[in-house]
């Protein structure tokens, strides 16, 4: 009797264990703030900057897993997956609300924590090192984490030099062998050829056995089905849906069905409504507990007057050292302008409400054209379309009539809108930019498998219809060339008249990866908002569209060579 009473004492506190959730998020929140200029955010930390934006990329997240759970997360770009995940690594705080974690988590992403310049084995001890492993305990795994990640006598070279798939199964095979309690996986199964895939499948498998949390993130619904007991789906910012798996499945299929249908303008307008929802939300404090305690931890007068003093001399001596034309600078921020600058404006002003002919000014400068398409008109009115001019088409600008510029092209005279042209354009020289250095901004699951895309830049249309799965959309762009979509893949590929591939869009990259700043560097042509560059290597010519996250790689011909 006394033996049963033992036993189910027990067995009431293992199930009271296995029911403590061991992830649980209450209200949690994740807001940024944005800023135009340096300026903005050095005035932000001393709170002078008062109309900042904010962008809430998480609004009010609450949920709770269990352990042995694996939680698989779907949603599409800008949903929120990442800063989910990076909240349940630790790598980011919130904002506000609360983050419980019972166990030690880590973030299994591809490529995350190597460094470049380090050889695979020095990677591997880094790593380990960060995870606070010693010596003895990072040689006995080694051998383990060598095998996994199968990259043979490249362990010796500097990681520079491996592909990107390398990379990814050294990143992954180093982080599934330090044995944390909880797992963030990102993409992780998008790495390797089908035999790695499996190598991966069966340390989920493991893992679960093991009674490990997991959160497994995805692109691919299929694979989140495979592996997930439970599911949340992210949109823009907010759970949309937390349920078991088959459910939350069908209903984010259903989703993508119908966003899928939409119209591309229809599809923008739903993207910047969402966009629009997530900006400028309020950051006042809402438990009147908390805003009362604030209110008493205030200090006096006096100290704050001490306290804006010094703030105000330590703006204006940093303004001076590193902020170009700083007295201008300050007066932007305080709203302030000079009797001349008021005077100027209002002469501007003036200048608009006079009526009379626009004046006609001498340009005879080459320019060319930074917008994805511009029409060339036969009027300096522009009522009738001449042509289209394609992208980066160069012309000769004669004058500028108000607004507009009068252009000879081709030996012909038209008339194209002043912003879809820049003056003085810089040489189209031939950089060494490549695409594995490009590689790194592209989006998970399409830069595991980059070249094999690229391999077909000299197919045609059918090649490339039936050699991929999971076509979109199969469609024409307003000059009449066919494009065939591949959503899941974030790619696209353009064919010229005689159907063969002209053009490889990828979507959806990270504009503020490094590579991405280093083709801003070398670009020899810009938009004059800075949101398109230029760049040409051997192969391609690039086209960044930082706005619609885009890298088009139009292919060169070999009498464009």
């Amino acid at each position: 009797m006394r033996i049963s009473k033992i036993n189910l004492w027990t067995t009431c506190n293992m199930e009271a264990y296995e029911m403590k959730p061991v992830v649980k998020f209450t209200k949690v929140s994740k807001r940024y703030s944005l800023f135009k200029k340096k300026s903005d955010q050095l005035l932000d930390m001393f709170s002078f900057k008062k109309n900042k934006k904010n962008f809430s990329a998480l609004s009010d997240v609450s949920f709770e897993v269990f352990r042995g759970e694996t939680i698989g997360i779907v949603g599409t770009n800008g949903s929120g997956k990442s800063t989910l995940s990076n909240l349940l690594a630790q790598v980011i705080p919130p904002s506000s609300g609360i983050i419980e974690m019972h166990g030690e988590p880590t973030l299994v992403a591809i490529s995350a924590g190597l460094n470049n310049h380090l050889t695979g084995y020095e990677n591997i001890e880094l790593k380990c090192l960060m995870h606070g492993m010693n010596k003895k305990e990072i040689e006995a795994i080694t051998p383990a984490i060598i095998d996994f990640a199968d990259i043979g006598d490249f362990m010796d070279q500097p990681i520079k030099n491996y592909s990107s798939g390398m990379k990814s199964r050294l990143g992954f095979a180093i982080s599934v062998h330090i044995d944390p309690d909880i797992l963030i996986i990102d993409e992780a199964l998008s790495v390797g050829d089908s035999t790695f895939h499996q190598k991966c499948v069966d340390k989920f498998a493991e893992f679960k056995q093991q009674g490990k949390t997991i959160f497994f993130i995805s692109h691919s619904l299929n694979q989140v089905k495979s592996i997930s007991d439970r599911m949340i789906w992210m949109n823009h910012g907010q759970i949309e849906m937390f349920d078991e798996t088959e459910k939350v499945a069908k209903e984010y299929n259903s989703f993508i069905k119908w966003f899928n249908q939409l119209t591309k303008e229809e599809k923008k307008e739903y993207k910047q409504s969402k966009l629009r929802s997530q900006m400028d939300k309020s950051t006042i404090e809402t438990d009147p507990i908390r805003r009362l305690e604030k209110r008493k931890k205030r200090a006096p007068f006096s100290s704050i007057f001490q306290i804006v003093l010094f703030s105000l001399f330590v703006i204006i001596s940093t303004l001076l050292l590193f902020i170009d034309q700083p007295v201008e600078a300050v007066k932007d921020q305080f709203g302030f302008l000079s009797s001349q600058q008021a005077a100027s404006e209002t002469a501007e002003e003036k200048e608009d409400k006079a009526e009379g002919p626009v004046e006609m000014k001498e340009i005879d400068q080459q320019g060319a054209i930074i917008a994805e398409s511009s029409d060339l008109y036969n009027e300096p009115e522009l009522t009738s379309v001449k042509e289209k001019l394609p992208i980066t088409t160069k012309v000769d600008v004669v004058n500028q009539i108000g607004d507009v510029y009068e252009v000879t092209y081709e030996g012909e005279k038209g008339y194209v809108k002043a912003p879809d042209i820049q003056l003085s354009p810089g040489q189209n020289e031939i950089t060494d930019l490549t695409l594995d250095e490009l590689a790194q901004a592209f989006p998970g699951s399409f830069a595991q498998s980059y070249e094999y895309f690229f391999a077909f830049s000299d197919s045609d249309y059918e090649s490339v219809k039936s050699t991929f799965n999971g076509l979109t959309d199969e469609t024409e762009d307003e000059s009449g060339r066919n494009i065939l979509l591949y959503e899941a893949d974030g790619v696209a590929f353009k064919f010229d008249e005689d159907n063969e591939t002209d053009e490889i869009e990828v979507m959806n990259i990270d504009v503020h990866d490094e590579a991405i700043e280093e083709l801003k560097d070398k670009a020899y042509l810009s938009s004059n908002d800075d949101s398109i560059h230029f760049i040409e290597n051997d192969k391609f010519q690039v086209i960044l569209n930082v706005e619609e996250e885009t890298l088009q790689f139009k292919i060169k011909k070999e009498n464009e060579e």
